[in-house]
């Protein structure tokens, strides 16, 4: 940041940090900086008096800059053996400086800790939000995944069979268990612990991970500025 900006009265929760990137599927996320452009204003003329004299306003055209960068890494690994839920992302969040910078500049003074630590906190929550799709839905298209939503499809089909030939469930549904027992036998055999799985309610997709990192950072801060001591 700029050596105006107070540095010493901005807090980031770490801790939060870390459990947001676990939620979104990521094994690291990196924050960086980097120099973006900053929203600019075109004023345009309102009215032209009888000496030729011209007044603006601010209410042109405004070219508003993003204030961050996200993205995630895609597996590496992209094979049946290794499982989507077992494959992990690298997500990177970059700030944009500048951009946040006239933000501030547009909000108060450029030492507020307050508006330092609130434009912040919006780029960077956002930014986490972007990189968890990438990581859990955008980037997530390995063959292993393709395998586990045609088994998910097979069983709502299998079930509606059911359901229209007056059963409550069909009897094939017991397929289903099959198959995670194999999906489960096959990452055992590749090396793969439990403990490091991507746990979802949704076989096949993290969807439910990304609500929860979705409502997460609409909910709570990341980034506040220290309170002043008595």
């Amino acid at each position: 940041m700029p050596d105006y900006a107070p540095a010493e009265n901005i807090l980031v929760n770490v801790d939060r940090l870390n459990k947001l990137a676990y939620l979104g599927g990521m094994e690291s996320l990196r924050i960086a900086a980097y120099d973006g452009d900053a929203t600019q204003v075109s004023p345009e003329v309102n009215s032209v008096d009888q000496q030729g004299a011209a007044t603006a306003t601010m209410k042109g055209s405004v070219s508003k800059a993003k204030t961050y960068k996200a993205d995630a890494s895609t597996f590496e690994n992209d094979s049946v053996a290794v499982a989507y839920d077992y494959q992990w992302a690298k997500g990177t969040v970059a700030l944009n400086v500048p951009g946040i910078d006239e933000a501030v500049a547009r909000k108060s003074h450029l030492r507020d800790p307050k508006q330092w630590s609130r434009q912040l906190d919006k780029a960077l929550r956002a930014g986490v939000r972007e990189s968890s799709w990438e990581s859990l839905i955008s980037k997530s298209t390995n063959k292993s995944q393709l395998i586990q939503v045609a088994g998910i499809l097979t069983v709502i089909n299998i079930m509606f069979d059911g359901l229209n030939s007056d059963k409550l469930i069909s009897d094939d549904l017991r397929i289903y268990p099959r198959f995670l027992a194999i999906n489960y036998i096959i990452n055992k055999i590749a090396g793969n612990n439990f403990s490091d799985r991507k746990h979802s309610l949704i076989v096949g997709l993290g969807l439910d991970r990304y609500f929860a990192v979705d409502a997460a950072t609409r909910l709570f801060p990341i980034i506040k500025d220290r309170k002043p001591t008595n």
